[in-house]
């Protein structure tokens, strides 16, 4: 169970005021109900009611099996603009709050170093995930960027493309980025975090900038189309139907 509660007490607006003053019309003449009513919240009930408290956290929202990270802070230290306040755990809850990382560097190549631009509202320190493998978890090897953040703005931060990143046979990635106030003494890609943001991104790459998605053709002539690196020939005959989708890298 997440510590979701700050503090509880008794708010004493009821119980402690004259019953004269209560919301009941009883033995109450009509210029008394006038003029003993009042708008506010003392004696609108008959018992004191209990105040609880509860915390604001951004959480992160890929599936289950990545685990959950949330922060605490009320979106004073941020990834971008936008901080989810909804205590909201669901797959995809807070996307439109996800605003603060962008690639910059395509193709990614395994092994080869890429960039992404992050935009932070202040210092701090960043801890990113990529799931490589595109197993569902964020494993060991699997902590990306690791670094302190040393004023507000947008920054260019360069990592290694993971050896086992494979768009040719998975073409969607999942990262999780949390940055903090101080670097934290264990990083995780689950659990709390003491101010600062989670966010969560889907990201769907292509094995190349062009994707074939339809052929259709008979024998005869022949056409050859270049997918990777790759020489495809096709024989064709009369017209054919060739029918190329650009896709983001």
């Amino acid at each position: 169970t997440l510590p979701t509660i700050s503090g509880a007490g008794v708010w004493h607006i009821n119980a402690d005021e004259p019953r004269a003053l209560d919301y009941n019309t009883e033995y109450k003449s009509t210029h008394q109900q006038t003029s003993l009513y009042s708008s506010g919240s003392f004696r609108s009930s008959d018992h004191d009611p209990v105040i609880v408290g509860l915390f604001d956290y951004d959480f992160s929202d890929l599936p289950e099996s990545y685990g959950i990270a949330y922060h605490t802070g009320g979106g004073v230290l941020r990834i971008g603009s936008g901080w989810d306040a909804l205590n909201d755990t669901s797959n995809g809850a807070d996307n439109a709050t996800d605003d603060g990382v962008s690639i910059i560097t395509t193709p990614w190549i395994p092994n080869q170093e890429a960039s992404v631009a992050i935009t932070t509202n202040a210092p701090g320190y960043l801890a990113a995930w990529f799931d490589w493998d595109n197993n569902g978890t964020f494993d060991a090897g699997e902590l990306t960027i690791s670094q302190a953040i040393t004023e507000a703005g947008v920054h260019t931060i360069t990592f290694t493309i993971g050896a086992a990143f494979d768009p040719a046979s998975n073409q969607f990635y999942n990262a999780r980025f949390r940055f903090y106030a101080d670097e934290p003494t264990t990083l995780s890609p689950t659990g709390e975090g003491e101010g600062g943001e989670v966010e969560d991104y889907h990201w769907e790459f292509g094995p190349t900038a062009i994707t074939l998605k339809t052929l259709s053709a008979g024998s005869g002539v022949p056409l050859a189309v270049v997918i990777g690196g790759v020489a495809l020939l096709f024989f064709l005959a009369g017209v054919a139907w060739l029918t190329l989708s650009k896709r983001r890298a």
